[in-house]
């Protein structure tokens, strides 16, 4: 990624604290990803292969609450999703 770029798409500055990788088979479900506290953005994106990701707002106060939206990610799309 690069940070003048992301900044200008999320509409504000991010700060990185932290790079995970993680590999993933076929039909392999990752897990849900949800937090009370402390909440971090995620940038998610695909360097072999394909995924679906579903991001779904679970924020009971939030206007979008329980809405979804969802994207395929792959090695040969190059898409991005920042969550």
């Amino acid at each position: 990624y690069r940070q003048s770029v992301l900044d200008a798409a999320v509409g504000r500055e991010l700060r990185f604290v932290q790079d995970n990788q993680s590999e993933s088979h076929r039909h392999v479900l990752r897990g849900l990803h949800y937090q009370t506290s402390e909440p971090q953005g995620k940038l998610l994106h695909v360097t072999e292969g394909e995924i679906y990701d579903v991001a779904v707002d679970m924020r009971q106060d939030s206007p979008t609450f329980g809405r979804w939206a969802a994207q395929r990610l792959s090695s040969d799309n190059h898409l991005q999703l920042w969550i």
